[in-house]
């Protein structure tokens, strides 16, 4: 089950005027944003590249496609990662290893694993 986290700004304004009136606002921003859930997919992806035997299961959601090729994850939108990968524009180059190109769009499962070698083998499975 996907952990779904917001935090809410709560403001309160009491008015004064021929009594009391109180005004409560509450703005809500959800944290798991696209640059939240790219950042997260990529520190998995160190973690395995630098854990021989990593294994592990991920579910991510992403409302904006994602790419996965051989060595190179594509963004669709360019935005600073800051991570230890090297990024040109949308172009992340990463140390992992696809069957086929990967479109990620949409609630995701990826099946992650660390090798010997430093490579990070990285499969979609298939939900039903």
């Amino acid at each position: 089950m996907m952990e779904f986290r917001s935090y809410a700004l709560i403001q309160l304004a009491i008015v004064v005027a021929l009594g009391s009136i109180s005004i409560a606002m509450i703005h809500t921003r959800p944290m798991n944003t696209y640059e939240t859930t790219v950042r997260d997919l990529l520190a998995e992806i160190w973690v395995a590249a630098n854990t021989p035997g990593y294994r592990r299961t991920l579910v991510l959601y992403l409302s904006r496609p994602l790419t996965l090729n051989n060595g190179t994850i594509i963004l669709s939108q360019e935005f600073w990662v800051l991570g230890p990968f090297n990024q040109s524009g949308r172009f992340l180059r990463v140390p992992i290893v696809v069957e086929e190109s990967i479109v990620l769009e949409g609630l995701v499962v990826l099946e992650i694993e660390g090798s010997s070698t430093g490579v990070v083998i990285v499969k979609r499975v298939t939900i039903g």
